[in-house]
């Protein structure tokens, strides 16, 4: 009995260790906003970094679906309900970089 139960209690802790390990592993470092069209330089970011400020992942991703942000904001919102790209990051960034007084602000400080 005392080793079935020593047996679950250690299968627990590893099925708990694999989990947040896959975890950890599919969150991605760098990021690369880039909007496709050219007009300024690709935003690079480290999200890792990022997310070590903040557990909340709706901080960003706002519906708490974790997509990447241009596969609901598109570069012109056609629906008038929808922001587009540039302004979705650049109200999420900036504002969450004026806010905690950390992170660039500028159009060179973000787009290099």
């Amino acid at each position: 009995m005392k080793k079935n139960l020593v047996t679950v209690i250690a299968t627990f802790v590893a099925g708990l260790f694999l989990i947040g390990g896959l975890a950890i592993a599919g969150e991605p470092g760098k990021v690369k906003l880039d909007n496709g069209e050219g007009k300024k330089a690709a935003v690079e970011f480290d999200h890792k970094a990022h997310t070590a400020r903040t557990a909340d992942c709706k901080a960003c991703h706002h519906n708490g679906d974790n997509k990447k942000c241009f596969e609901c904001h598109k570069l012109e919102a056609s629906d008038t309900s929808k922001v587009d790209l540039a302004k979705a990051n650049h109200k999420t960034c900036k504002d969450c970089h004026k806010k905690e007084k950390k992170g660039p602000t500028s159009c060179k400080g973000c787009h290099k």
